[in-house]
């Protein structure tokens, strides 16, 4: 078994802005990635899919990471001028299972209401389940 690499052909409005905030991966940046952008210094061979670099983001290379946050941050100046900011829904599954990974004061009341809430997507029920 394997994870699939294509990409996800969901139809949901792009969040670049939760990428911005708590540094998810969004469909924007997935596409919008170019090896061409990082400086010349960069290792571009491991770079194949959007998960290399989201990987190497993580492990500290600093040059990838400053590329996806600017990447994330074009993103959502382009979703804020076609979506505005008030369509958001501003209770996105993220936050609850963010508030559980921060141990934040509210978390427990957060990832119970995201597990009793039907209309959110059965593998996000079961994280908040197990968070």
């Amino acid at each position: 078994m394997e994870v699939d690499p294509r990409r996800d052909h969901s139809l949901r409005v792009p969040r670049p802005d939760l990428s911005l905030k708590y540094q998810t991966p969004n469909a924007c940046t997935g596409c919008h990635i170019d090896p061409a952008k990082l400086p010349e210094t960069v290792d571009r061979a491991p770079l194949k899919e959007y998960a290399h670099w989201l990987r190497a983001a993580r492990e500290g290379n600093k040059e990838i990471q400053a590329e996806l946050t600017r990447l994330d941050q074009w993103s959502n100046h382009h979703v804020n001028r076609f979506y505005s900011s008030a369509k958001r829904d501003a209770s996105h599954y993220v936050l609850g299972l963010a508030a559980g990974g921060e141990n934040a004061p509210d978390a427990e009341r957060k990832l119970r209401d995201l597990l009793k809430d039907r209309r959110q997507p059965v593998i996000v029920r079961a994280t908040a389940a197990l968070s």
